[in-house]
């Protein structure tokens, strides 16, 4: 897959993330909901009778089931991460150096119980 490819997807990801998050954000205020974000899209919006249970690739992993190939994973908000940036000097602009900090929440995928199987285990060949 080719860089600019898996850019547009990132971006189109996020994009859709976003819109759920302002549905989900609207639902959590109408009815004074405790749940967070992500959990409102999983059980609003992912969830369905034949998908009942999520985790990411490593938590399936960790409970003995592997992501079948070519499945896709569904969006979610990842923990907070923050960033410091060293921002150059311009002079040009009359801009000194200087240091920033921003935080942001990068996006994660989770896989639903109908997109797993079970880790095959390989046979020993014993001579």
């Amino acid at each position: 897959m080719k860089k600019q490819e898996k850019n547009t997807r990132a971006t189109q990801a996020r994009q859709e993330l976003i819109r759920i998050s302002k549905l989900a954000r609207m639902m959590q205020e109408e009815s004074f909901e405790s749940r967070t974000i992500n959990q409102i899209i999983v059980t609003n919006f992912y969830t369905s009778p034949e998908e009942s249970e999520f985790n990411t690739y490593k938590g399936w992993k960790e409970k003995g089931k592997i992501v079948k190939k070519g499945e896709k994973g569904r969006p979610i908000w990842g923990k907070k991460k923050g960033v410091t940036l060293n921002i150059l000097e311009d002079k040009e602009r009359g801009k000194e150096a200087e240091t920033k900090n921003i935080q942001f929440f990068p996006i994660a995928y989770i896989f639903s119980n109908k997109q797993v199987e079970e880790i095959e285990e390989e046979n020993e060949i014993i001579f």
